[in-house]
């Protein structure tokens, strides 16, 4: 008898210890995980005038014209993989704290290249970007890629 009441206590301790330790876990792995979220300085800084600045220009069929200062007549039209030599190029003719990026879209550029172009900022340790709208120089652009 005296067995049998001590086995039926130690089985309970036993699921009792087992249900706390399940329960305790499960509670831990369903609370919600976070993400951080990288988001730039907020800097005044005049776009048009930076002489450190690499301009890349989203376009349709995967295309991108990218020029540094404000030379647009001497930027080179490439394909969105391309980018990451250009950013390349970019450090090397500046250096990566000076380098700015400016981004801009073509109404015809897709979402998805806009998202890479963001990627390739991070991914390359860019911290001084934006995205503004086309210039008027920028719209004749359309026109290279048909």
């Amino acid at each position: 008898m005296k067995r049998s009441l001590l086995s039926i206590l130690l089985i309970t301790i036993v699921i009792l210890i087992g249900s706390v330790i399940f329960f305790k876990y499960s509670v831990k792995m369903s609370s919600p995980t976070t993400m951080e979220l990288k988001v730039p300085k907020e800097e005044n800084i005049d776009y048009e005038n930076v002489l450190s600045k690499l301009t890349i220009v989203l376009l349709k069929n995967n295309m991108i014209y990218g020029y540094y200062a404000n030379n647009i007549h001497d930027g080179k039209l490439l394909g969105v993989k391309e980018i990451r030599s250009l950013i390349e190029r970019g450090i090397e003719k500046y250096t990566r704290d000076s380098l700015v990026i400016v981004i801009k879209k073509d109404k015809q550029a897709t979402y998805r290249n806009t998202v890479d172009m963001l990627d390739e900022m991070s991914k390359n340790g860019i911290k001084r970007y934006s995205l503004v709208e086309l210039g008027e120089g920028e719209i004749e652009l359309e026109t290279k890629v048909e």
